[in-house]
């Protein structure tokens, strides 16, 4: 079975809450991979990174649903919201400051 054959089985069958883990661990990934570039001055891998963290996270925040906890879903937004802003301003300022603690607070969620 090919990777992307296993990768989207994987998701069709998976619960609501592994896939929220499996979209944490793309976001942190791709943190990750923004480090390395700003850490080796490589902005075209920063910018993806910090893209690809930026669409998951929006994903994130649209699969809240209020309706079944209202005051979990808020924290949760505003969670993802700030996390979202410090990766713009690590984007725009090219540092790993911002990068960092967006990458600590995606691992402490994600635990």
């Amino acid at each position: 079975m090919d990777p992307k054959t296993y990768l989207k089985t994987k998701v069709m069958t998976s619960s609501p809450a592994e896939l929220r883990l499996m979209l944490l661990d793309g976001a942190i990934k791709f943190v990750q991979q923004a480090i390395q570039g700003v850490n080796e001055s490589e902005f075209e891998s920063v910018y993806e990174g910090v893209s690809r963290s930026q669409a998951i996270l929006t994903e994130l925040m649209s699969s809240l649903r209020p309706e079944h906890d209202p005051e979990l879903c808020e924290r949760l937004n505003g969670l993802y919201t700030y996390v979202f802003n410090l990766l713009v301003k690590a984007n725009g300022d090219m540092s790993a400051q911002p990068l960092e603690e967006a990458l600590k607070l995606l691992e402490y969620e994600r635990e």
